[in-house]
């Protein structure tokens, strides 16, 4: 019959607001259009009868759906209001619940048509924002990471449901096997009334390969989780506290072998050495032993440790009492050392030199300073185990000695092959 043209909106089914950026197809024609920026259409040409009229948007297309409608042309027919499923259906079908912030959906594909890596997932990253706001400035560079995991069905497809608003969002590939895969890692950020995005991630295997690191710091004796624990790899300079669950996670770690240390006050520290592969996720519960209780020791009426000042008189070590400590209140004492003359050994120790001695792990190349906390030998270990008392504020210490060999070690700290120096470490008693 003859052609009408057709005009009309498409709605929101839930709250009845029109739909901007919508596509219409009259199905079997070769006529379609697009709503305006104000949600309504104009299709000329079309013919009288029945149809069926098939409505995409954005939203839909994030989840591969679409909204289909009968409908009757005539010469008098009115303008037509076409609904589709609100955001709040939407999730609902997506994620279970219509209440989270926002959701992600996307798709995994791999260059040439190749099948997608069994295994894979997709990994959703953003800042914790929950984290204790009260950090200095030095934590804020390891606040911890919150994280959300995908797997990815067979045909590449992903969900994540209940990512935050507000907040940076990377998105990245990972499986528990190295793979020849990588995909470069995309960013969403959702803000306003924005709550759901579409993110495709491309499969190449010319993308560099990056590795993650994550797991639960838990204390060895009581098996409770151990917040604002440190996990670090020193040559890479990355570092991340665990949060209120003492779970952590790293990513971008280039593949090879990576010394990873985990530390926190009143704990023994742990280092290891892991072989990262390519694109693949490590993950590990790392247990922590209790550090020995401390002795308690008797200071003088000024606050100065016992022998302190007749030692420092001798010009053998290096010597800060609180006078020289105060000059560095709020500070961590592994910064302070690393900047005292004399005191830089204490602050590093000796590390391995060469990719080939990493390989063969930490310890059997690396030589660590000797650590004694008020009185106690904190690494009794032969070799000595690295101790971190960098993790001890200086407003809670009252001195540091340091001496270099075991040549100039006083005799009563001159343990058995503390051949990389003693540090001597006095707390303030208040």
């Amino acid at each position: 019959g003859p052609a009408v043209t057709v005009s009309g909106t498409v709605k929101d089914s839930l709250t009845g607001a029109n739909v901007p950026d919508a596509r219409i197809t009259f199905l079997g024609t070769p006529f379609e259009g697009a709503t305006d920026s104000s949600g309504t259409f104009v299709i000329g040409g079309v013919s009288r009868g029945e149809h069926i009229v098939e409505v995409s948007t954005p939203l839909l297309d994030s989840i591969g759906a679409v909204a289909r409608t009968a409908v009757v042309l005539s010469a008098t027919a009115a303008p037509l209001a076409l609904f589709v499923p609100s955001l709040t259906a939407v999730m609902s079908a997506t994620c279970g619940s219509a209440d989270v912030s926002a959701f992600v959906i996307g798709r995994v594909r791999t260059r040439n048509a190749a099948t997608v890596p069994n295994g894979l997932r997709v990994v959703a990253e953003w800042a914790d924002t929950a984290a204790d706001s009260t950090r200095s400035v030095a934590d804020e560079r390891s606040r911890p990471l919150a994280w959300q995991e995908s797997p990815v069905d067979a045909s590449g497809t992903f969900r994540l449901c209940g990512v935050p608003i507000g907040t940076p969002i990377a998105l990245r590939t990972e499986a528990d096997s190295a793979s020849a895969w990588g995909a470069v890692p995309q960013s969403v950020q959702f803000s306003g009334d924005r709550r759901f995005a579409r993110a495709d991630l491309l499969l190449d295997s010319t993308v560099v390969m990056l590795a993650s690191f994550s797991g639960a710091v838990i204390a060895d004796t009581t098996g409770v989780p151990i917040e604002n624990a440190e996990v670090s790899i020193a040559d890479l300079g990355r570092a991340v506290l665990t949060n209120r669950r003492g779970l952590f996670r790293l990513s971008e770690i280039p593949a090879g072998p990576h010394v990873v240390r985990v530390k926190r006050v009143g704990y023994a520290p742990m280092m290891t050495t892991i072989d990262f592969g390519g694109n693949r996720a490590v993950e590990q519960r790392v247990l922590l032993n209790q550090a020995p209780a401390l002795a308690i020791v008797a200071l003088s009426a000024d606050g100065t440790p016992p022998g302190f000042d007749e030692r420092r008189k001798t010009g053998v070590g290096g010597f800060m009492g609180r006078e020289d400590l105060d000059k560095y209140r709020g500070r961590r004492l592994g910064d302070v050392l690393s900047q005292v003359s004399g005191f830089g050994a204490a602050a590093q120790g000796v590390s391995c030199s060469t990719p080939s001695e990493r390989t063969q792990g930490i310890m059997a190349c690396a030589c660590f300073v000797q650590v004694y906390l008020d009185d106690r030998l904190m690494n009794a270990q032969r070799p000595a185990e690295p101790f971190d008392a960098s993790t001890i504020p200086v407003d809670d210490i009252a001195g540091v000695e340091f001496y270099p060999s075991a040549a100039s070690t006083p005799a009563r700290y001159n343990a058995p092959k503390s051949v990389c120096g003693t540090m001597l470490v006095w707390t303030r008693r208040r």
